[in-house]
This record gives C-alpha cells, structure tokens and sequence, in this order.
C-alpha cells in the first residue's frame, strides 16, 4: 500500500503491510494537520527582542484584542506612521482555529484563566459558586478563543451613549464603520457589508429541528431578530472561514493587512 502523496515514513522497515503503513499514513496525517493549523508565520515578527532604548514610534497601541487589532491596522495604513502594537499573550495557538473545541482553550496560554466571584444567584452547581470567564491572553484577545458568533449589540445601547453626550455613537454612525470592516460571504443582506477585511458567514443548522424551531418561534409571537428587536431567532453570522476561526488577529493584524507595524508580545 502507498501511501498518501506528501506522507513520508521515515522509517521503512521499521513497520510492514497494509495495517501498519495505514497507521503510519494517520501518524502523519495528525502531524500534518498541526503544522496547517499554525498561524505563527501570518503575524507580524516579535519585535520585543529587537526593541532598545530610545525607540520611538508615532502610537503604542496597548492590547491586541479585537479593538486593538482594529485601531493598530488602521494606524499602520498611514505608511509614514510607525506602530508598536503591545500584547501580554503570543501567537494563538493551534487549538484556537478549531471552531468545534472552543471551549478547549479556557485554562490554557491563550486564556487569563479568571474566574467570577461567588454569587447568590449564579453558578450555584459550580464549585465554590465561581464560573469560569475565559478573556484572550494572545493576538485577537478574546476574540481568538470566543464562540465565533457575529453580533454588532443592540440598537438602543448605541443611541443611549450618544444620548448621553458621546456625539456620533448612534447606532445609524456607526453601522458605517462596521460595514466597512465587514466582508459577508455567501449570502446576501444589506445589513452587512462586503469587501472588509473581517470575513463573515452564515451557519444554518441542516437537521430538520430547525424548521420545526422556527415555526414554533412564529407560533409563539416571536420574529426573526435584528438589531431593532433583538428577542427573536436567527441562523447566526459567524467569524468562520474555511473551516476554521477568522479573528480579528487574522483580520486585521496578519502581514498582508498592515503597513509599519511592530507587535511586541
């Protein structure tokens, strides 16, 4: 049996027939596997051992999670501006590209590993009465271990903060700043953009409970939900693209994206 292009057996004799060549193709396979979902090589270089004394830089940007991602690719657009871009994690790791083991970075380098405080009304089955708060310690923050569902928030908390003297954050400002990052795929929905540089699709549910969800939804009064009346069902947008996580470390920070910017980890 031969096995499949690109796997080698380093050692040949070591194992013979059929069985055996087929474990060590799997072998490989899982090798392979680990080194197509590293991302190392897409981020800028650890400018951190290369940083002296007297280094000057036109913004610092301190944190790069999904807001800073944003704010340090922006900056670095202006090809005159030089940009230190500031995390206390590294590269995300492997585990976070896989959208079905989410839940498995929690505890690890990727995540701060806090923890809620005791509550009266919260997580009483959990020992101590303390729940988990997984927050991103790594390129993309929480944006790099988070359950990769796509939700701009809700209407009247935009309008609210403008209310309150914070002019230009209504919600009608600011859709057009997330329509310019936003880069829907596959679908068509005037509510989001396209062309941005943070890819976004839809996941629907191929199992006919869905169907049978949704009319229950109608029959108890329930509509589709939108960012006006946010009670309601829908098949979610999801950070996904190509079968695994589109952050906004892999958005915004990764080399082809940015201009002079030096991330220090």
């Amino acid at each position: 049996m031969d096995l499949p292009q690109g796997f080698t057996n380093p050692c040949p004799t070591a194992l013979l027939g059929t069985s055996s060549q087929a474990f060590i193709g799997v072998i490989n396979a899982l090798f392979a596997s680990q080194c197509i979902l590293s991302t190392t090589h897409l981020y800028p270089p650890d400018f951190g051992p290369q940083l002296k004394n007297g280094e000057e830089f036109d913004f610092i940007v301190v944190g790069a999670g999904s807001a800073g991602s944003v704010v340090a690719s922006r900056l670095s657009e202006n090809p005159n501006w030089k940009v230190l871009l500031l995390e206390a994690g590294g590269y995300p790791s492997s585990n976070t590209e896989i959208p079905a083991i989410f839940f498995s970075t929690a505890k690890t380098v990727d995540d701060w590993g806090y923890e809620m405080e005791p509550s009266q009304t919260g997580c009483l089955g959990i020992k101590d009465g303390k729940c988990g708060c997984p927050r991103g310690k790594t390129l993309g923050g929480s944006g790099s271990i988070n359950g990769m569902i796509y939700i701009r928030g809700n209407r009247k908390d935009y309008d609210q903060w403008a209310e309150d003297g914070n002019t230009g954050w209504d919600y009608d400002s600011i859709l057009e700043h997330y329509k310019k990052i936003e880069d829907l795929q596959g679908v068509e929905d005037e509510r989001f953009g396209k062309g941005g540089d943070l890819k976004l699709t839809q996941y629907q549910n191929p199992e006919p409970a869905r169907n049978i969800l949704i009319e229950s939804y109608k029959e108890l009064g329930y509509g589709e939900y939108k960012e006006e009346k946010p009670i309601g069902y829908l098949d979610a947008y999801t950070t996904i693209m190509d079968g695994k996580r589109f952050g906004p470390a892999k958005a915004f920070i990764a080399k082809q994206k940015t201009g002079k910017i030096c991330t220090w980890l």
